[in-house]
């Protein structure tokens, strides 16, 4: 997989076809890492949902050594590897603090439409 990193930013540049697990984590922590300064949000296990032909990555918060989560997810397009939508940014911290306070019982991430936001809009 050959990753290109342009001004639109990762996950929207040119892209090899996301081929298995570690590639689609490698994305998404990379996509983490220009997007939030908190370095404790981490790629979780992807899945890849034939429906959607999309890879489904959830996005864990590592605390004291452990992934705890999710506190988001990422969609990538499993031809192209972009970035298809995301949690908003500000559920990634709101959720992060939760889980901080031993908030166990957070709702589900990107449950709906109205959770995730969509690059190319």
């Amino acid at each position: 997989m050959q990753l290109q990193f342009g001004d639109e930013g990762f996950g929207q540049g040119s892209f090899e076809q996301i081929g298995n697990v570690a590639e689609a984590r490698a994305v998404v922590n990379g996509w983490l890492a220009l997007h939030l300064s908190d370095r404790r949000f981490v790629a979780g296990f992807p899945e890849r949902d034939d429906r959607i032909r999309r890879w489904r990555v959830p996005v864990m918060l590592e605390l004291g050594g452990e992934a705890h989560g999710p506190v988001g997810e990422l969609t990538l397009d499993w031809s192209s590897g972009a970035v298809s939508s995301y949690t908003e940014l500000a559920l990634f911290t709101a959720r992060a603090v939760q889980l901080e306070q031993g908030g166990a019982n957070l709702p589900v991430p990107c449950s709906r439409a109205s959770a995730m936001r969509h690059p190319f809009r």
